[in-house]
């Protein structure tokens, strides 16, 4: 009897410990389902990256894998505080003009030509990307480096690709220099790992940044294209460009066709297609004869499709017009969406983005060299150009705009110096150095310190309560909250366990230098195409998963996916700063692959060589 009682308790025992698996496995099953959803989402682009991850989060919750208090801890991660607090910080420093006041002496240098000009970006981006969000910081040199490498006569696309690459090798050298370190170390503190210190990072990030700079000097001139010549080749004469134009009246005979329309105009252009009513015809001949009312969206440069709109017979399409200045000066101003423009995911109909600026849409730069059927439908991404036809009005209400650091767009036109505010600089230096200090010197958490340094500034009126609460960017904010529950989820389904012990039993009989490589390689591909964020999220877990299995510190690990998800470079959508060069610089997507590639496996080979040395395991 005593027999039979303990087979039943040991088989209840078995029943149960079968139950938890069989939970487990459905939690891992759908954490799964979950991830790659997401995944797929952040690779298409069909939802913006914050709805995204917030999504994930509230599916995470609802499904039970976290609880809600779980799901909500990504907005009070020190991590994601931290970040906010450094927006601040970017924009205290972008009030001061600062920044400003080096234009002119960056300019020289880019005028000197030969090596000076990357010296020059390397000594400014970097230093400053250290310490402050580099969003604001290239945004402010793109419109810099474009003009002054024109009146050099030097292509901006030679040097528009390094100053993104710059600011990100800058912004691996400090913890918070990016959001991405500030993420990998709210991690590691979640998990119950003693917080990075300031210059943690510094050792590995300063070598790369040496090796990143050396690169750029020896590789950059063979491997970025030149943009800055026009010639009659039709192939070459394209910026990029699109344009939707309707013919407004019936023509003569000897005016019908594209071929002496665009004679007339003086245009070389190229037509990508034509609507006429229900019809369309893609790319038609030089000899389509054209009638009234006919659509046609065609592509060129700045130049030529202003000279096209000269001609009588055209009109810009309603859907770009909303303005018409009969009697008044008229302004053509460039612009470079970022992603705080309220016209993302948006079309021109669903926005009033041009009432406020009292604009026209003249035409449209789509990322890089992507094409698209019509404007009618075109939904703006951040890195879009757009030329803007305005009146003096409008044209001081976005110059306004730029001026209150919203940055809901990058001006191309080289604005006038405002005078630099010392007061405020240096309030601002002294705040952002004690900040550094008093966290490097582990007497208050990097947080505290940031958000000390805010309320101190806001004391001072450097910057108003309403200035910061702008200054966040709300989208990165929300897309790290969201984030850091698909990492929770690994965590509590145990998936991150299972994956460690995967890789473990597959990879660890090469030893932890072959694991903390392929971790390291892993993360640098999924950066590449998804949110550093993300991907920094989801791999994370998984690093401290498995040097608990190896018996192992964590930190190589943890260094191992901070340091690829920041140094991503083979793809214009890898990085923030990558997106908003993309399409000023006229590049091509493969234009980032070939010089970024070679960038990411050089850093590959150095961390897997240099974080076991200066991180043992």
């Amino acid at each position: 009897m005593l027999i039979g009682l303990f087979e039943s308790k040991e088989i209840s025992i078995i029943r149960q410990h079968l139950a938890k698996i069989a939970l487990m496995d459905i939690n891992i099953l759908i954490t799964i389902i979950v991830i790659v959803i997401t995944l797929a989402l952040f690779i298409t682009e069909a939802l913006s990256v914050d709805l995204i991850a917030i999504s994930a989060m509230l599916v995470l919750v609802l499904t039970g894998i976290i609880t809600p208090e779980e799901g909500v801890e990504g907005f009070a991660n020190s991590a994601t505080i931290t970040v906010m607090a450094m927006f601040a910080f970017s924009a205290a420093i972008v009030k001061t003009n600062a920044i400003e006041k080096l234009e002119p002496l960056m300019a020289k240098i880019l005028e000197k030509r030969a090596l000076l000009p990357l010296a020059g970006l390397s000594v400014f981006i970097g230093a400053i990307s250290a310490f402050i969000n580099n969003t604001p910081v290239v945004a402010s040199f793109i419109p810099l480096v474009k003009k002054s490498a024109q009146r050099a006569d030097l292509a901006p696309s030679k040097f528009l690709i390094p100053l993104s690459y710059i600011s990100i090798f800058g912004g691996t050298c400090t913890l918070i220099g990016t959001s991405t370190n500030l993420l990998v170390n709210g991690i590691a503190i979640d998990h119950g790992i003693e917080s990075f210190s300031m210059f943690l990072m510094a050792p590995l990030g300063l070598s790369f940044m040496f090796a990143g700079i050396l690169y750029l000097f020896i590789f950059s001139g063979k491997l970025l294209p030149d943009n800055t010549t026009e010639t009659l080749d039709l192939r070459n004469d394209i910026s990029d460009y699109t344009t939707q134009i309707v013919i407004n009246k019936d023509l003569p005979e000897e005016f019908d066709s594209i071929e002496e329309i665009l004679e007339k105009g003086k245009s070389n252009v190229v037509i990508q297609s034509l609507k006429r009513g229900f019809e369309e015809f893609h790319f038609p001949g030089r000899d389509f004869k054209l009638q009234k009312n006919d659509t046609l969206l065609l592509r060129g440069s700045r130049t030529k499709i202003r000279s096209l709109l000269k001609n009588d017979d055209i009109n810009i399409d309603r859907i770009l017009k909303t303005n018409h200045f009969p009697n008044e000066k008229t302004r053509l101003i460039e612009i470079v969406l970022t992603n705080k423009a309220s016209i993302l995911e948006k079309t021109l109909h669903s926005d009033n983005f041009l009432k406020k600026y009292n604009a026209n849409v003249l035409a449209v730069r789509h990322r890089g060299k992507e094409m698209f059927k019509n404007l009618h439908s075109f939904v703006f991404k951040a890195g879009d150009v757009l030329l803007l036809e305005t009146n003096e009005q409008g044209y001081d209400a976005i110059i306004e705009h730029q001026r209150s650091r919203e940055n809901p767009f990058i001006i191309m036109d080289q604005l006038p110096i405002e005078p630099l505010n010392k007061r405020s600089l240096f309030l601002v230096l002294t705040t952002i150095f004690a900040m550094v200090v008093l966290s490097a010197m582990n007497i208050v958490p990097i947080m505290i310190g940031a958000l000390s340094g805010i309320v101190v500034l806001s004391i001072v009126k450097v910057l108003t309560m309403e200035e910061i609460y702008k200054s966040i960017d709300w989208q990165v904010i929300f897309l790290l909250a969201g984030s850091l529950s698909l990492g929770k989820a690994m965590t509590q389904s145990g998936l991150s366990n299972e994956i460690a012990m995967f890789l473990t039993g597959t990879i660890a009989e090469y030893g932890p230098y072959v694991l903390l490589s392929v971790l390291y390689l892993i993360t640098t591909l999924l950066t590449g195409i998804l949110s550093n964020s993300a991907t920094v999220a989801l791999l994370a877990p998984l690093a401290i998963s498995t040097s608990t299995i190896l018996g192992i510190s964590p930190i190589p690990f943890l260094m191992a996916v901070a340091f690829a998800g920041s140094a991503s470079f083979f793809t214009p959508i890898g990085y923030q700063t990558n997106t908003m060069v993309y399409s000023v610089g006229n590049y091509t997507f493969m234009d980032f692959v070939k010089i970024g590639t070679p960038l990411n496996i050089l850093f590959w080979i150095m961390a897997t060589i240099l974080i076991p040395v200066f991180y043992p395991f």
